[in-house]
């Protein structure tokens, strides 16, 4: 999943809860998300830091992505 966590009602967060906690022995589920370091806060796995809030951010996922 590509997208923000935060606010902690995020819909996206709900969702990637609900997937990591339904099926967690069957598929491994990872969240790219920017580099606020409240993002690592939540009870997410495998959450990684990624863009910066500037026009960069599309190439940095892509390269994360690869």
């Amino acid at each position: 999943m590509v997208s923000s966590i935060l606010p902690a009602t995020n819909y996206t967060a709900y969702l990637i809860e609900a997937l990591q906690k339904r099926f967690n022995q069957k598929i491994e589920t990872f969240v790219y998300t920017s580099l606020e370091k409240e993002n690592k806060k939540t009870d997410l796995k495998n959450v990684e830091l990624v863009w910066s809030k500037n026009l960069a951010y599309p190439f940095q996922i892509y390269k994360q992505v690869l």
